[in-house]
């Protein structure tokens, strides 16, 4: 806690609720850090390699740097044990290690692009699966497509649903896979292609780096929520019946979604910043959270407002939206405090709380929200 005073110095955090419109969000912003017991976290830098338990008391944390799982108590707030594991072996997790999830409270899979790897919580590999070993596979790679980092379970560790991009970065269908089948059926979402017309390609020479639209996958009993940064549309899949929606949502005064051409190809480092930067002036959404007690959803949109100047940081507007369980619009609300949105953030305790590092220290921005 001994962070707590220089943050809300450095980053403005407090607010102010006469401030705030007609419909606005009534929130609260804390900070609260993890205590380390006089260790390192190596989740203070990032969570990418993160998942939590079922009752969101517990941060698991993958570090591929030591190859240890971080079980972070959020209750308490401190550090509960280190598990360590194998990079290699009968027990390894293998390495480039693309996701980092936690099935049923007790099983850790580690995902690359070649397969999955099954550990359960004491370390020991319980099975390994080599996507090659199935005919799902070798069509994907025929077609030159690939599986992208984010994987769904469905309720079991031998089914998940997946997007698929091709080898030229564009999102192609969802995959919904089933191992035990050998089986991999495509869902079909047109509507969700328009994000291929903002991925961005830096080639050099054999070289290339690639600014992608991600998909988001946000599965809630039976049904799999779907979206995506480049707008605000949603759909929804069902497990049980394949039902495939799209739903209407609103917005107020926020654009629905990016709206400019881009060049998708560049072989200049410069023209390639530039294009980012374009895109960057335009909103972004991200992925949304959910309220389980009264089935409220939450995203935040981004859109930069300022460039860079010397040593003036760039500015961006950030707004928390809000919908019900149906996802009609609550409220669109302006959150003058933060200007960057951090890689993981998740709702726990009626608060939706968004990894911070702070000096190298784990801490999480807490923002409570009052809103019915």
């Amino acid at each position: 806690m001994k962070y707590l005073a220089i943050l809300f110095l450095m980053l403005g955090f407090a607010c102010s609720p006469s401030e705030r419109g007609e419909n606005q969000i009534d929130y609260k912003i804390d900070t609260v850090m993890v205590d380390s017991k006089g260790g390192i976290i190596m989740g203070a830098t990032n969570l990418f390699l993160s998942d939590f338990d079922n009752n969101l008391t517990t941060l698991y944390h993958y570090s591929s740097q030591t190859a240890e799982v971080e079980i972070i108590d959020l209750e308490k707030l401190s550090i509960k044990e280190r598990i360590k594991l194998e990079k290699e072996g009968p027990n390894g997790v293998g390495d480039g290690v693309f996701r980092f999830y936690l099935l049923g409270d007790s099983l850790f899979v580690f995902s690359n692009y070649f397969g999955l790897n099954f550990l359960d919580i004491s370390g020991k590999k319980t099975k390994g699966i080599k996507f090659t070993n199935f005919e799902f596979f070798k069509e994907l790679q025929e077609e030159s497509d690939r599986f992208s980092s984010n994987y769904t379970f469905l309720n079991s560790a031998s089914k998940f649903i997946c997007p698929v991009y091709s080898w030229g970065n564009d999102f192609k269908y969802l995959a919904l896979v089933d191992l035990e089948k050998d089986q991999m059926d495509k869902i079909e979402i047109e509507g969700l292609k328009v994000i291929n017309h903002f991925n961005v390609t830096l080639k050099s020479g054999n070289s290339q780096r690639s600014i992608i639209k991600p998909v988001y996958l946000l599965k809630i009993d039976d049904l799999v929520y779907i979206s995506n940064t480049a707008n605000n549309e949603i759909f929804t899949y069902n497990i049980q019946t394949e039902d495939l929606k799209k739903l209407t949502i609103e917005a107020d005064k926020l654009s629905a979604g990016k709206s400019g051409t881009y060049k998708k190809e560049t072989d200049d480092y410069d023209e390639f910043a530039e294009i980012i930067g374009r895109m960057d002036f335009e909103i972004e959404y991200q992925y949304p959270v959910r309220n389980p007690s009264n089935g409220n959803f939450y995203r935040f949109s981004i859109q930069k407002t300022r460039e860079k100047m010397d040593e003036i940081p760039a500015k961006y507007d950030i707004h928390l939206i809000a919908y019900d369980k149906n996802f009609h619009l609550l409220s669109e609300t302006k959150i003058p405090e933060m200007n960057s949105i951090p890689q993981v953030y998740f709702w726990k305790n009626n608060s939706i709380w968004l990894h911070e590092n702070v000096d190298d220290e784990l801490g999480f921005v807490r923002m409570s929200i009052n809103y019915e």
